[in-house]
């Protein structure tokens, strides 16, 4: 059984440098025990630290989407990202939950109503699930936290207090 039962989710550059730079099996359990999870290929452009064919190892889905979605992330501007907006435009259209740690995707998804979860409520996920210990969660939580900037050491301390 699933620990959360998303359609699938779309993820946006941010939750995905966040889990190549600090822990990747957290992409991998994802796919395995919460859900399907989709990357654009240009969203996949914008990761530097990992190949498409590992992507794919650990089991996202890359794809390339219809000329119709672009056009529609480049013509239907919402003040996002040519990618932000790709990713907007098809959670909305497919029903995904958006996954992204980005305030501004995140404000469009709550304007139209698209599902959205922060990058660490996906480890929050799976470790209530009891596919993901504690320690390794608090452990990649901290290190999301030395590296980027906008996590603070505060919302990592309030997620750790979170795990079970």
């Amino acid at each position: 059984m699933k620990a959360h039962q998303f359609k699938a989710i779309i993820s946006d550059a941010s939750v995905l440098i966040d889990y190549v730079k600090t822990n990747r099996r957290v992409l991998q359990l994802t796919v395995k025990h919460v859900c399907e999870v989709y990357v654009p290929l240009a969203v996949v452009n914008e990761v530097k630290d990992i190949s498409l064919s590992e992507m794919e190892k650990l089991g996202l889905i890359i794809f390339e989407p219809t000329l119709d979605q672009m056009l529609n992330a480049v013509n239907k501007p919402f003040g996002l990202s040519f990618e932000d907006q790709l990713c907007f435009l098809i959670a909305k259209e497919n029903g995904w939950v958006c996954a992204t740690n980005d305030k501004q995707l995140r404000t469009q998804c709550a304007a139209e109503k698209v599902e959205v979860i922060w990058g660490l409520e996906i480890m929050a996920l799976l470790n209530k699930g009891g596919y993901l210990e504690k320690s390794e969660a608090e452990k990649t939580a901290e290190k999301i936290g030395e590296y980027n900037r906008y996590i603070s050491k505060e919302l990592i301390k309030k997620f750790i207090a979170k795990l079970v």
